[in-house]
């Protein structure tokens, strides 16, 4: 039971950071995201509604949370089970590199206030459990580096009560925040520590391409790239997958460059926890422009950076998507590596074009990256709803 004289402290200590809720008799209802729209969250227990302040919004500051459809809410009083001590919300724990990122660390922020409470930390888990024990993990190593107590980490498959919750505001995740972070999320970010390691073969590397090529066809791959690859090695780069090496050693990998070419994706998200980084950075958008929301999350690998106050070169190039149903960050992409290189030339990332591009057949190339493409996704229910949807001709016409 959280003692008396710890409340009186508590309640001290919330009049001196904003921001942050505290909640009485709470229940913590799991998530449904099977629906389309996540079904539950934190509930108050009085007036038997979600707390606004522990709904979750997505990078357009929209709210993807309902309250669940729920017939007897006395089943809610004293039949289920009760946390009595403590519980500080975190919010989702995401399972998914790039969403951990951007979305699980937005409520951390306020964790160092109570810290001295020892409070439990209450994560939601609606990707599934991250293997955040297992020291390797991406996951532990981050919550590692904010001194996160790991053994503090709890999470429930049914519903429970909590019987007093800290409640942080949500401080990332949306575009607004990625373009513009507040001051107080910004100090938590340079908090976070870690030790350099260097994995063998980049000791002494300071021109860094961060590659997609090695990714699985249906996880947003370019056509080409490959070819691209072999060029930047010509002009001093080293190949960098980041998906082969363990968070610290990517860390170190960035904070040791000088110049950093990202293949735009989930990996430039890293450097959210480099608020200092010296390196020149440049993004190379991955799917076209267009008037749809989908503009901002293509800009926003950028924007985290300019954050920081730091000028980053973003290269549009691309002319089209081969996508099939599915979401952008999954097609695949058709990029003029020639017209990317130019401009890379103009701001010093390389010395000359990738002239040899000029001199592809284009058609070809892309056919072998379209067949292992579909082949990935031939059993996705995206592309089968898409091609069901296709006019086809009948016998005969």
């Amino acid at each position: 039971m959280f003692k008396q004289d710890n409340q009186n402290q508590l309640a001290t200590v919330k009049t001196l950071i904003k921001d942050v809720l505290l909640c009485e008799e709470v229940i913590a209802f799991p998530l449904d995201v099977r629906m389309g729209k996540d079904i539950g969250g934190l509930i108050d227990r009085e007036c038997f509604q979600l707390i606004e302040e522990a709904i979750d919004r997505d990078y357009w500051n929209d709210p993807y949370q309902e309250m669940p459809k729920i017939d007897k809410k006395e089943d809610f009083g004293t039949q289920i089970p009760s946390i009595e001590e403590l519980v500080f919300f975190g919010g989702r724990l995401n399972d998914h590199f790039g969403h951990f990122l951007l979305e699980s660390l937005s409520r951390l922020w306020a964790y160092e206030a109570f810290r001295q409470f020892d409070p439990y930390i209450f994560f939601y888990t609606p990707w599934g459990m991250p293997d955040y024990l297992e020291k390797n993990n991406y996951i532990y190593q981050v919550l590692s580096g904010f001194q996160i107590p790991h053994q503090k980490l709890i999470f429930t498959d049914r519903p429970i009560r909590l019987r007093k919750v800290i409640i942080p505001c949500q401080k990332y995740g949306r575009y607004s925040d990625i373009k513009n972070p507040e001051p107080i999320f910004l100090d938590f970010l340079k908090k976070f520590q870690f030790p350099q390691v260097k994995p063998t073969g980049f000791e002494n590397v300071d021109k860094i391409y961060v590659s997609r090529s090695k990714l699985p066809a249906n996880m947003g791959r370019i056509i080409g790239e490959s070819l691209f690859e072999e060029y930047l090695i010509s002009q001093g780069y080293k190949i960098f997958n980041p998906e082969k090496f363990e968070f610290f050693e990517q860390l170190t990998v960035y904070q040791n460059a000088n110049k950093i070419i990202f293949s735009g994706g989930s990996a430039a998200h890293a450097c959210l926890l480099l608020p200092d980084l010296q390196a020149d950075v440049s993004v190379i958008f991955r799917w076209p422009g267009s008037n749809s929301r989908w503009d901002e999350v293509r800009q926003g690998i950028a924007d985290q950076f300019r954050a920081y106050g730091k000028e980053v070169l973003s290269v549009d190039t691309v002319k089209g998507q081969y996508r099939f149903g599915l979401d952008p960050w999954s097609g695949l992409s058709n990029i003029d590596w020639y017209q990317a290189s130019i401009l890379l030339q103009k701001e010093g990332f390389v010395t000359q074009p990738f002239y040899q591009f000029q001199e592809i057949n284009e058609r070809d190339l892309a056919k072998g990256y379209l067949e292992t493409y579909i082949k990935e996704i031939a059993n996705r229910s995206e592309f089968i709803d898409f091609m069901i949807g296709l006019q086809y001709l009948t016998e005969g016409h």
